[in-house]
């Protein structure tokens, strides 16, 4: 009788947790386009900043950022620090795991 129990309890039971999962994979989903979207808004925005820099610095200086991760170098230059610092993780990125192209880990120098 308590095996019966037992079986029933867990027959009824996997509905919900199926549900649940995929429940889950949905809400994951959903996020990781939401992800995708908010990375290119803000791909975006950095872009015009970028372009607004360019012009209305007129040529005074220039940032070069680089990053050296497992013995490959990634370098970005802007008028801008942020952009610079922004072009390098990006190249980073492409080839290397987020964690290991940290922008507090950039180099820059000012030109």
């Amino acid at each position: 009788m308590k095996r019966l129990i037992i079986i029933t309890a867990l027959v009824l039971s996997m509905p919900s947790w199926a549900y649940s999962q995929n429940s889950d994979e949905a809400r994951i989903t959903k996020l990781e386009q939401q992800v995708r979207l908010l990375t290119k808004k803000v791909k975006r925005l950095e872009q015009q900043i970028a372009n607004d820099n360019d012009f209305s610095d007129s040529g005074k200086h220039m940032y070069q950022c680089k990053l050296r991760v497992f013995g490959e170098q990634y370098t970005g230059r802007s008028a801008s620090r942020g952009s610079a610092i922004a072009k390098v993780v990006d190249e980073c990125t492409d080839s290397q795991d987020e964690m290991f192209c940290r922008p507090d880990s950039v180099q820059c120098h000012k030109y």
